[in-house]
């Protein structure tokens, strides 16, 4: 398996299907869709997952996320991020 959707199935709860929180223990519902995808040298881009999370915890995980997906990226890949607002109000 590839080691990045290894390290997302072992870090975030994926059950919520976009109705809570990918935060294990978190069932607030999600404030922030984060699309997280590779690109390759030559421009070309592959959706690896896109992650729920209620505001607070999209701001306590989302940069050690991208840091660590870019560690475990082949050379010439990068990871990066499309962040959309969900329509759900979280507190």
């Amino acid at each position: 398996m590839d080691p990045k959707i290894e390290f997302i199935v072992g870090n975030f709860d994926l059950r919520g299907l976009g109705k809570k929180c990918n935060f294990h223990g978190c069932s607030k519902y999600p404030s922030k869709e984060a699309l997280i995808f590779e690109i390759d040298i030559r421009g070309e881009r592959k959706d690896v997952v896109s992650l729920y999370f209620c505001e607070r915890h999209y701001n306590l995980v989302i940069k050690d996320i991208i840091k660590k997906l870019n560690e475990l990226s082949e050379r010439g890949k990068r990871i990066e991020i499309e962040v959309k607002e969900t329509g759900y109000v979280t507190y």
